[in-house]
Parts: C-alpha cells; structure tokens; sequence
C-alpha cells in the first residue's frame, strides 16, 4: 500500500514539474528530463526516509532502473550533442563528475541490505547527490543548453529520447 502512495506521489510531482518546466520555458527533451527529475526525486526522497526494508525492496529496483535508464539517454543523446558546443562544454564535463559520484553510491546501495542501518544513510547521501544535479542541470545546465541547440533541435532530440526510453530493457 506504502509503495502505491507512493507512486501516485511521484506522478504527481511528475506533473508538478510539468507545469515548473513550462513556466521556465524548457521544450523537448528539457522539459521531459525535467518531468523526470520530479518523479525520480519524490521516490527517493520517500525511499530515503522510510525504515522498512519491504518498501525499500520494493522501490529501490524500480527506482535504480529508472535512474539508469534516465542517465542513459541523456549520456547518449543529450550530452555529447552539448561537448561539441563551447559554450556548455564545461557544464557537460561538470555534470560527467557529478554522475560518477551518484554511480558510486547507487553501487554502495546495491550491496547493502534493505534492513541495514548504512542503507538509509546512502540513501540520503544520494538523495542529496541527486538534489545537486538536478538543481545544476535546471538552473544551469538546460537554459544554456536549449539556447546553444535551439527549440527545433531540443524537440528532435525528445523524440528520439522518448523512443530510446521505450526500446530500453529498464525502462519505466
């Protein structure tokens, strides 16, 4: 029952971030990464701060699988788009350290026992690891980046995001 609040919770902030993200102007595939970040971040805040482990067993996967599946596309689409541009090169380089940070704690937490007291500790660890990227990705990262590509492009790169999501053994 805990984990179906839950997912109702992260849609809704899903659509919450919807609404944000059109209120800051992003399109395509700023707007879905966006859309995304609000769902992923209400689950793992949620996973974060519960102490039962079948809740955490029950989200984690799911939630792990998503996080991949989202990284995936915007290391494969996005990302080297934005290195072949000067102005958000560095931004891409910043955001490469920033994942191998979150990668490294999603592999403690993989290794660690739902009912282990250290798994809500790396929970919370990643969960402000996640904060920090979306904060720098949102605020940073997608206005210079939608600038530099352009709407035209943003799109066409959703829609190839949006297939990759579907064709992707981990996706949601």
């Amino acid at each position: 029952m805990e984990h179906r609040i839950a997912e109702i919770a992260s849609k809704g902030a899903q659509k919450v971030k919807a609404v944000k993200s059109d209120l800051k102007g992003f399109k395509g595939i700023f707007k879905t990464l966006t859309e995304e970040h609000g769902e992923a971040h209400s689950l793992l805040k949620h996973v974060a701060n519960t102490h039962d482990p079948k809740v955490r067993a029950e989200i984690w996967p799911k939630l792990r699988s998503t996080l991949h599946a989202h990284e995936e596309g915007e290391m494969t689409l996005l990302y080297p788009l934005l290195r072949q541009q000067p102005e958000t090169r560095a931004l891409a380089d910043d955001h490469d350290a920033l994942v191998n940070d979150l990668d490294t704690v999603i592999e403690r937490l993989d290794v660690c026992s739902y009912e282990d007291a250290e798994w809500q500790t790396f929970a919370a660890t990643l969960l402000q690891l996640l904060e920090h990227h979306i904060r720098q990705e949102e605020t940073k990262l997608f206005p210079e980046a939608q600038a530099a590509l352009g709407y035209e492009r943003a799109e066409a790169l959703d829609s190839a995001y949006r297939f990759q999501r579907q064709a992707s053994p981990t996706r949601h």
